[in-house]
């Protein structure tokens, strides 16, 4: 085979992987909002954090297809999903909800790599687990992993992020919560990337609010969103 033709078959098959694996975007920035579950607002924060930048969102898996338009409307914005959502306990039920969102996500078309965070303050006992549901969490979290995988979306189009624990907790501070296999590391390591909460409750603090959404519908007990990524 001459030259010229070699390169051409090595661009179509470059191209053919390009289309069709989903892709990490390049983060030019790391300015990031969280929505919570006021999808219209999609559009204004994905024009705030600009190409490279992040959103936050809080569906659950019967949002899809809203997921879906997202994407296609916004390609240029790393999407990190909240998979926990207020008044659900992420393991009950035989970890139907893990289920449900391996499901969810596989039907999703997206050229991007989708970012997953399973459980939102597992640490908190009115989310589900409490300041000794460190096993449970990590299996479940573990559980999680194992549908992505067979539903052939882990690490492929999904990365799949750690349970936000509240890491000003006591439970977090001491310790006492990683009471799983392999302790703090073995938590934070059975995923592919770490997400933590940095609320601004200090002087001088870690962050600053760039926008700051009232608590949605599905969060009206709690008096503040969870951060954003």
């Amino acid at each position: 085979m001459k030259t010229l033709p070699k390169i051409l078959v090595f661009l179509f098959f470059l191209s053919f992987l390009l289309i069709f694996n989903p892709r990490p975007i390049l983060a030019q920035n790391k300015v990031g909002i969280n929505i919570g579950d006021h999808f219209g607002d999609f559009d204004a924060a994905a024009g705030v954090v600009g190409a490279g930048g992040w959103v936050v969102i809080m569906p659950c898996p019967g949002d899809a297809d809203k997921i879906a338009k997202m994407i296609e409307n916004h390609p240029e914005i790393n999407l990190v999903i909240r998979g926990h959502y207020p008044g659900t306990v992420p393991d009950a039920d035989n970890n139907s909800l893990a289920k449900q969102w391996a499901a969810a996500l596989a039907s999703i078309p997206s050229p991007n790599k989708i970012y997953f965070m399973p459980w939102n303050e597992p640490n908190h006992e009115n989310e589900g687990g409490g300041s000794t549901a460190g096993k449970r969490t990590y299996d479940y979290v573990n559980f999680v992993k194992q549908e992505f995988d067979k539903a052939g979306i882990l690490n492929t189009k999904v990365i799949l992020l750690s349970p936000m624990v509240d890491k000003l907790n006591d439970s977090f501070i001491n310790g006492s919560f990683f009471n799983n296999p392999g302790g703090k590391s073995g938590f934070y390591n059975l995923a592919s990337g770490s997400s933590i909460n940095e609320y601004d409750q200090f002087v001088n603090g870690p962050c600053s609010c760039l926008l700051y959404t009232s608590p949605s519908p599905r969060d009206r007990t709690r008096t503040r969103m969870p951060s954003s990524a």
